[in-house]
């Protein structure tokens, strides 16, 4: 067999770890500490599954309240209709007619795209 140079082990280190772990840097002491309590407690030690555990509910929870922030869009628009079609029939009722509700156009829930933070402000300031 030949000889191993002494830079192979390392090197054979190195192949190891970029393959099979992560290094990470700059993660506060106290972070660092809660994070190797919790993979203790619940995960035997194992940082692996504990970053995946973590990771799989940061998607879960992300994509949780990106629905929420779409669904309360929605509502909020029907509420604008709303408000819309009662201001109108208050006012049809002022000028001595009245307004059928029933004519306004339906508004499918959902139907409409995402509003956007200036749609919301100019919407508020109205």
């Amino acid at each position: 067999m030949g000889e191993s140079k002494p830079g192979d082990k390392l090197r054979e280190f190195a192949e190891k770890l970029e393959n099979q772990g992560i290094i990470i840097n700059r993660i506060p002491q106290s972070t660092r500490e809660e994070f190797k309590q919790f993979a203790r407690e619940e995960f035997a030690n194992d940082y692996g599954f504990a970053l995946k555990y973590l990771w799989d509910h940061y998607k879960k929870t992300k994509l949780i309240f990106e629905n929420f922030d779409y669904k309360l869009d929605e509502a909020l628009e029907r509420i604008d209709i709303l408000q819309n079609s009662i201001n109108n029939s208050q006012s049809s009722e002022e000028d001595g007619g009245s307004k059928n509700l029933a004519n306004e156009p339906a508004v499918a829930f959902g139907s409409r795209k995402k509003r956007t933070d200036d749609e919301r402000r100019l919407s508020q300031d109205e």
